[in-house]
């Protein structure tokens, strides 16, 4: 990937290109362009609600567009849009399955709740247990040089396994009694008595 600019690095050292994709580019924009996303569908979600999911708005031609959008910079930029690209397409799909819809009922599962609620979770567990996962699978799981393919997959729900396993007690430990803070915090505030902007901390799946 080239790039048109460059940046000052320490000791005042020119940094472009790759340097510019690894220490700029990557850092700043697969983090804050989904953050930014996440951010305005936030406030579209609290102080819109359904009045924005209307008409066009509602429909599935914003995730085609997005799509399109995509293409489109990818094509022309030389990667230089991936991120955002890649925040507006997952944001894009989003809005959309936020829209109500009556095969979107699933999403109502007790299954899925769980899921929703240990994959934030899991996520930021994975930075760590990949490399010490990685080598366990190697060691205790057999058939890695008979069939990698076998061993790949067995590997993959070892990891899911753990990764869930451990974000169940980061739920419990740590995010559940913020989520809880929260609502605390948001029952205090005069403004929140008469007006339901605040999501309920527990969702009762269908």
């Amino acid at each position: 990937m080239k790039y048109s600019w460059s940046l000052t690095g320490q000791f005042g050292t020119p940094v472009e290109g790759k340097d510019a994709e690894r220490y700029l580019y990557t850092p700043i924009h697969a983090r804050a362009d989904g953050l930014v996303m996440g951010l305005f569908l936030a406030h579209l979600e609290v102080f819109a609600g359904d009045r924005s999911k209307r008409g066009l708005a509602g429909s599935a031609w914003p995730v085609l567009a997005a799509a399109c959008i995509f293409l489109l910079f990818r094509k022309s930029a030389g990667g230089a849009f991936n991120y955002t690209c890649y925040a507006l397409v997952f944001g894009s799909c989003t809005w959309f399955l936020l829209t109500p819809r009556a095969w979107l009922t699933v999403l109502d599962s007790r299954a899925f709740y769980v899921l929703s609620r240990l994959s934030f979770g899991s996520y930021l567990n994975h930075f760590y247990l990949h490399h010490p996962l990685a080598g366990l699978a190697l060691r205790l799981l057999p058939f890695a040089e008979q069939s990698p393919l076998l061993h790949q997959l067995a590997s993959f729900g070892f990891f899911v396994a753990a990764s869930a396993a451990v974000a169940v007690l980061t739920f419990c430990l740590i995010e559940s009694p913020f989520l809880r803070l929260r609502e605390w915090l948001f029952s205090k505030w005069p403004h929140n008595q008469t007006n339901d902007h605040a999501p309920a901390l527990e969702r009762q799946p269908g």
